[in-house]
């Protein structure tokens, strides 16, 4: 049986914010290893828009290759750029090649934000927009060599909002089409399965193994099916199980990868390697169901 890697989100030890030294984020990266982590979920945070992010950049990537690690994820400003101006197209264009040299497989990008009570012509039109725009990117996604996998929504967030009860995305089989449309191995899927659990509607095994070949990265946190949580799991009422089951199924070759950063955070520094060590070992007993 082939084991499923296991990865977390790298800003819980690491300051993604200001240039560190090599030495800095080799240490950062070697605590996460000895809590059972090589694969790690990034963040540009502040040094997407800083003149020294491609030195940061080149950096880190040193740091990773002395350690043997790998950042195969990004969940970063590309959904922020549907309306598009020339800055949120640099942003984009800079978060394309930081990926490039951190040697990041995947970027996690939301769908367009939009929410109502949306007929079957409405879809039709979201989708149509989201096919446009991602057939626009995918010339510079093979230039860079990265991919962009589309992650599903949760209606909790349109409540937020005017009290609507779609968020478009909240679907997987909406996101699945749209995919399937551009037709491009650089468009694909990625499954947040917290917010896929809030819907209430679909067995999780079920959208793995339509997902398929597809599914190239995980959002991985449990909730109570109630509220966007990112507990870690089984502090909700996701089936673990079944979920590695279809991954198993589908012959899933990406990473179980962590989306529950906000319980770390709140411990205090001497305590958050002991919690990390706990996600490791509750990720390495998972993947071994």
């Amino acid at each position: 049986m082939v084991q499923i890697p296991i990865g977390c989100d790298i800003k819980i030890l690491l300051d993604c914010n200001e240039l560190h030294t090599k030495e800095y984020y080799s240490n950062v990266i070697k605590e996460f290893k000895e809590c059972g982590f090589r694969y790690f979920n990034f963040h540009f945070g502040e040094m997407l828009r800083s003149e020294d992010s491609v030195r940061w950049a080149h950096t880190i990537r040193e740091a990773l290759e002395e350690t043997g690690a790998k950042c195969s994820l990004v969940h970063e400003p590309i959904p922020a750029m549907f309306e598009q101006t020339d800055e949120k197209r640099e942003l984009c264009r800079r978060t394309l090649q930081l990926c490039s040299i951190l040697g990041i497989d995947w970027i996690a990008t939301h769908p367009i934000p939009t929410n109502g009570n949306f007929n079957r012509d409405q879809i039709e039109q979201i989708k149509e927009r989201h096919r446009e725009y991602f057939e626009e990117y995918v010339p510079e996604l093979e230039k860079w060599n990265v991919g962009v996998a589309v992650e599903n929504l949760s209606n909790i967030f349109s409540l937020n909002y005017d009290g609507t009860k779609r968020m478009f995305g909240d679907n997987p089989y909406d996101l699945i089409e749209i995919v399937d449309r551009v037709g491009s191995d650089k468009v694909q899927l990625c499954l947040d399965i917290g917010h896929l659990h809030t819907m209430g509607l679909f067995d999780i095994g079920d959208v793995v193994r339509d997902m398929g070949p597809r599914l190239k990265a995980l959002h991985v946190h449990d909730n109570n099916a109630m509220a966007d949580q990112h507990y870690f799991p089984y502090m909700g009422s996701i089936d673990w199980k079944a979920f590695v089951d279809a991954l198993r199924e589908i012959g899933y070759e990406g990473v179980f990868m962590y989306e529950a950063d906000k319980i770390p955070s709140k411990y205090p520094t001497a305590l958050k390697k002991p919690c990390l060590k706990f996600m490791g070992e509750i990720a390495e007993y998972i993947v071994s169901l």
